[in-house]
C-alpha cells in the first residue's frame, strides 16, 4: 500500500528530518526542497501520522509550521 511505501527507506528518513526541522520552528519551501524535492508528499505523510502542519504563504513563499498540542 502507499502507506507502507511511505514508511520505507528514504521517505521515512526524509519525514524524520523534516519533522526535526519543523520542531525547531517554521521552515520554507526552499529549505524543505533541500531535504526532498517531494517535500509536499513528506508533509502529507507527517499529517497522516497525526502531526498538524500548517502552511501559510508570505510574500510568495510557502512557510510550514508544526502546530503542537499547546498551540491548538
Amino acid at each position: 500500500s502507499a502507506k507502507e511505501i511511505a514508511e520505507t527507506g528514504r521517505a521515512k528518513k526524509q519525514c524524520q528530518l523534516i519533522l526535526e526541522m519543523l520542531q525547531d520552528g517554521p521552515v520554507n519551501s526552499a529549505m524543505l526542497s533541500a531535504v526532498s524535492l517531494k517535500y509536499t508528499a513528506r508533509i502529507s505523510d507527517l499529517r497522516q501520522h497525526g502531526h498538524v502542519v500548517q502552511a501559510t504563504r508570505h510574500n510568495g513563499v510557502w512557510w510550514y509550521s508544526l502546530i503542537t498540542e499547546e498551540q491548538k
